[in-house]
């Protein structure tokens, strides 16, 4: 997340948001592949991604919410947003890992499902953010 805030300066006009998170979801994709196939390096390799492409969409999500915020009330909107992007995108992520580990192949299926569908409805998303 530390090398995505890095990077944003030069990433920032090159990749959307809709991009990003495109990515993220594919990054997460690979970690439930690599819990599928019981394989460390794909889970390494997809959570450096997952937490990389966090650490770019973090500052541009602010950007835009904070330009429809008005000023008094930033404050307890930045918390909450950091709040939102940090820990509940981890937590979601911890969440998908325990149920993949911990139940049968089906629900490591499912959460792979939820995550190409969340990535086929960014896709049609029509709006150049």
């Amino acid at each position: 997340m530390i090398l995505g805030n890095i990077c944003t300066a030069f990433l920032t006009k090159k990749l959307s948001i809709r991009t990003a998170i495109l990515v993220s979801n594919m990054a997460n994709l690979t970690i439930s592949f690599g819990i599928l196939f019981s394989d460390y390096s794909l889970i390494l390799f997809g959570g450096f991604g997952s937490a990389f492409f966090m650490g770019i969409i973090n500052p541009k999500l602010q950007e835009l919410f904070f330009k429809q915020v008005p000023e008094d009330k930033m404050g307890a909107i930045e918390s909450g947003l950091g709040f939102l992007i940090t820990c509940i995108g981890s937590l979601l992520s911890m969440f998908m890992v325990f149920i993949a580990t911990q139940h049968t192949e089906l629900s490591a299926h499912l959460s792979m499902g939820i995550l190409v569908f969340s990535s086929f409805l960014l896709v049609r998303i029509k709006s150049d953010v």
